[in-house]
């Protein structure tokens, strides 16, 4: 009998040794197949080395990618800001199908970071001898699997150029899945803050950001992501400084029949800045009835033009408007509409705001034709806008006197209506004419130029 189970755990530890030793095949290919398909598609990240090691129950890998390689060739302007970054990867991996106490999968991976100089010398004055940046992460026997990355706190750094820096440190956790069909990320940072020589500061308290993503049509992803911010503040010895609470953004898309709406929505609580009180603000806006497969095409295009970096600015720019051309007109063509759902900022006695729509009508493939007249286009678009705002809300501003009497001769001419305390307004743009209030509107023509002296 104890033979009999000798036995049996000998064959069964034999059988985990080789299915141990077999699956860092399979590891090794879905490391690498990612990297493959860089090549080429992302111009501006470049692998430099790729190393693996792989072994009966633990692997390695050192990967090197080369940031902002090409971008110096592609953007003058983009070169003092992005010099090209080297960033090594070290990865320690234990194979399946137990990777860990509390791991299921194919393997379980952490990831060490280094970068290089000066970056690294400029991460070390920061973080002393902790690593800036740790990656852990569970490859699944599907293909998907998780992440989690995170950055130890600073309680405070002074930095080469004499500012300092602090933070709460920041986790970001993430699920997706095979060929990242979907994915879902949760991220927070407790606090950052920055101060400069010259004693301009900024502040970020309470960052909260979730998104949850899926694939829709080939590269074309809907879903909806926001992000908090607690607190945000800003200040400078001489503009003063601005104080911003519960500033919040989200976003949503879905695709329907076809056709993909995209919603915005931003907020801010209480604002104080110098001597100004706002006690919120909101700037909601949608895109409506984009057609989703010239969308996918569109954006498929754009990033096929980029992707060629040996091309000098200037023709890759020619190329990028002739490539966006075709699936851009069908786009138009299916009548996109643009919804400002809500914009406002409001005083703790009243509030201004501005909504309403901007949709193209008609647009066809003449339109874009060669001695088009693109006056025609302007024909095509139809605005309609409601704005109204409180006499209370003005009253606390700096210039509120000057702007109430610029609309009160707004509402003397009929373009406007003030009633109980509100200036109202619709604004409607057709045909190329513009009317407030029903009535036709041109503004006053420019003033002469001042004579030479």
């Amino acid at each position: 009998m104890k033979r009999t189970l000798l036995g049996g755990a000998a064959a069964v530890l034999i059988a985990y040794l080789f299915i141990s030793w077999r699956l860092g095949f399979s590891i090794e290919k879905q490391i690498n197949e990612p990297l493959e398909q860089l090549k080429g598609s992302t111009p501006y990240v470049e692998v430099v080395s790729n190393t693996f090691r792989r072994g009966w129950f633990v692997s390695e890998q050192d990967l090197t990618i080369e940031l902002f390689r090409n971008l110096a060739g592609a953007s003058a302007a983009a070169t003092p800001f992005f010099t090209p970054v080297q960033i090594t990867f070290h990865n320690v991996i234990w194979h399946g199908p137990i990777c860990g106490l509390t791991c299921i999968g194919l393997a379980r991976v952490r990831t060490h970071t280094t970068f290089g100089p000066p970056l690294q010398g400029y991460l070390a004055s920061v973080f002393g001898s902790a690593e800036p940046l740790l990656i852990e992460s569970r490859m699944g026997f599907g293909g998907g699997g998780s992440a989690t990355v995170s950055s130890p706190a600073i309680k405070a750094a002074a930095l080469s150029n004499g500012a300092r820096i602090a933070w709460g440190g920041f986790e970001l956790k993430s699920e997706f899945a095979r060929d990242y069909d979907s994915y879902s990320l949760h991220g927070a940072m407790p606090k950052l803050s920055y101060s400069s020589v010259d004693g301009s500061q900024i502040e970020l308290n309470d960052v909260d950001l979730v998104a949850h993503s899926k694939r829709a049509l080939r590269t074309l992803f809907e879903g909806e992501s926001s992000i908090a911010i607690g607190r945000m503040s800003v200040s400078a010895p001489k503009a003063g400084g601005a104080v911003l609470n519960d500033v919040r953004a989200s976003y949503a898309s879905a695709v329907n029949d076809g056709y993909i709406n995209m919603t915005d929505k931003i907020s801010v609580g209480a604002i104080t800045a110098a001597s100004l009180n706002f006690s919120g603000a909101h700037f909601d806006f949608a895109l409506n009835h984009l057609e989703a497969d010239s969308l996918e095409q569109l954006s498929a295009a754009v990033r096929k033009v980029n992707q060629d970096v040996s091309r000098p600015a200037e023709q890759r720019s020619a190329g990028l408007m002739a490539a966006m051309k075709k699936p851009g007109i069908v786009l138009l063509s299916h009548g996109p509409q643009f919804a400002l759902e809500r914009f406002s900022i409001a005083s703790s006695s009243g509030e201004a705001s501005l909504s309403g729509t901007v949709i193209l009508n008609g647009v066809a493939e003449s339109d874009f034709a060669d001695g088009a007249d693109p006056k025609a286009m302007l024909q095509k678009l139809e605005a309609n806008l409601d704005l109204s705002i409180d006499d209370a809300f003005l009253n606390g501003l700096p210039n509120g006197a000057k702007v109430a009497a610029q609309l009160q001769s707004f509402a003397d001419q009929g373009l406007a209506t003030h009633v109980n305390g509100k200036f109202h307004t619709k604004i409607v743009f057709r045909q190329g004419a513009t009317t407030f209030d029903g009535k036709g509107f041109s503004p006053p023509p420019a003033p002469p130029p001042a004579p030479h002296r």
